[in-house]
């Protein structure tokens, strides 16, 4: 088990879009790293007043709290060299994908797949002040992402657009006039027109 925590504490974690406003403390085994930390000062903590007691009846609490203090300061030093290690680790990954890369080239590799081209796709079909309705999945990256590769587009609800664009999921009953691989672009007066005429 020791052998396993050891591997866990020390595995190279990749870097991914969440990481950039959100880096998770230290967990191993759905367990943070707080808990084995006060699980080792217990342990150190429990035999130090055992052997003190067994040698000479006699607790010296000062001494306690200097060997608790170490016991955490140690496993801070572990902490630091373990974290250290990730950001170097992120630190390669990005020289080797983003050095000599053009702005356009990082931001298609730094967003979650197609979304900068999706986001040129509405750009190219669409102009400042027109009201855009986009539908995407449920995840705040990717609309923090929309919201700023589209600023200062005038992103508002489907009942006011006048363009409906998809990033991500199936046009349902628009028509859209562009796509691209991950997304598309819908005229929604076009497709009110198409639907009174079917209705006729």
């Amino acid at each position: 088990m020791f052998e396993l925590f050891w591997e866990e504490f020390f595995t190279i974690e990749k870097v991914t879009a969440r990481m950039v406003n959100n880096i998770a403390g230290i967990s191993i085994n759905d367990l943070s790293i707080n808990v084995y930390l006060y699980f080792l000062a217990g342990v150190i903590g429990a035999a130090y007043v055992s052997y003190e007691i067994y040698k000479s009846n006699k607790v010296a609490w000062v001494n306690l709290g200097k060997v608790l203090m170490i016991t955490v300061f140690l496993f801070w030093c572990l902490m630091e060299a373990r974290i250290s290690m990730n950001y170097f680790s992120y630190f390669q990954d990005d020289l080797n994908n983003l050095a000599g890369r053009s702005l356009e080239e990082k931001r298609i590799i730094t967003s979650p797949p197609g979304l900068y081209e999706f986001t040129q796709l509405v750009k190219k079909h669409t102009r400042i002040g027109d009201k855009i309705a986009i539908i995407n999945p449920p995840d705040e990256f990717i609309e923090i992402k929309l919201n700023y590769y589209l600023f200062p587009y005038n992103k508002v609800s489907t009942n006011e657009a006048q363009f409906i664009a998809g990033y991500f999921v199936m046009p349902g009953g628009y028509k859209y006039f562009a796509n691209t691989q991950y997304g598309w672009i819908a005229n929604k007066s076009e497709n009110q027109n198409n639907k009174r005429m079917k209705q006729k």
